[in-house]
């Protein structure tokens, strides 16, 4: 489990054997969503140490080789469940964890309104073919779009 506290710093508590804390980072800059890659190497956070939120990536548990794989800001990073890309900010990012961490030529996806905040806003299916997505409140006179029998659809695709 990783969790941040209000002081900027990011711990890690084993779930298996001694159930104890451990500080991975403590800095003055904000870093917060941390994920974990689906292998377990590599932990994903977003950061504004360049002065706006930027994606990151360091090796896990040692939280060191801390590189930056955004270039225009990204925010809520999420591993896709196979560990080959990384999501932030509805951009795609093709990422290959072995031997050592490469990143490609990040990708957008679709547009939406999330902001930034302490949870998560969106979730990735497995394979990253479908999102979900919880966006703010719509303003008025905005049009709602509402799917009806979207059970069925599933079941067609």
């Amino acid at each position: 489990m990783i969790f941040r506290n209000l002081a900027r710093a990011i711990y890690a508590l084993s779930m298996e054997g001694a159930h104890g804390f451990r500080l991975l980072t403590d800095t003055r800059d904000v870093k917060d969503q941390s994920q974990v890659s689906p292998d377990g190497r590599w932990i994903a956070f977003h950061a504004n140490e360049s002065g706006r939120f930027e994606i990151y990536v360091a090796t896990f548990p040692a939280f060191t080789d801390k590189r930056q794989v955004s270039g225009a800001g990204g925010l809520q990073p999420m591993w896709r469940s196979d560990g080959k890309e990384l999501n932030g900010r509805l951009m795609a990012l093709p990422v290959k964890t072995e031997p050592t961490l490469q990143t490609g030529a990040p990708s957008a996806l679709f547009a939406t309104r999330i902001r930034p905040t302490h949870a998560s806003q969106y979730a990735v299916a497995a394979g990253g073919q479908r999102f979900l997505v919880m966006e703010p409140e719509r303003t008025a006179g905005e049009p709602l779009t509402f799917i009806l029998d979207w059970t069925a659809r599933l079941k067609q695709k």
